[in-house]
């Protein structure tokens, strides 16, 4: 099955790097990849067909998880990719 895109919602799409867009409606939590269980975690989505992978061939440094549920992995730090979302959306959380 593949994942549902979305291109537009509530705030539109915003820009975590790399041209990647994600819709911030659909974005639950923004997790740094480094511990065994998301690696687990990454490896299990995978084999499930649930991950979007835009690390545009660099190493894996945060996953951004969505609602469906999918994922996404991200060449940036976890803070860098909250601060993408942070800064287009409107709020300093």
């Amino acid at each position: 099955m593949e994942p549902e895109i979305l291109l537009s919602g509530p705030l539109g799409v915003i820009n975590i790097g790399n041209g990647v867009f994600v819709n911030p409606s659909e974005v639950l939590a923004v997790v740094p990849a480094d511990s065994a269980p998301i690696k687990r975690t990454i490896k299990s989505a995978k084999s499930l067909g649930q991950v979007l992978d835009a690390t545009m061939g660099g190493r894996t440094e945060s996953l951004v998880v969505l609602k469906g549920p999918f994922y996404l992995t991200t060449a940036y730090a976890s803070s860098e990719v909250a601060d993408f979302i942070n800064e287009q959306v409107g709020t300093d959380e």
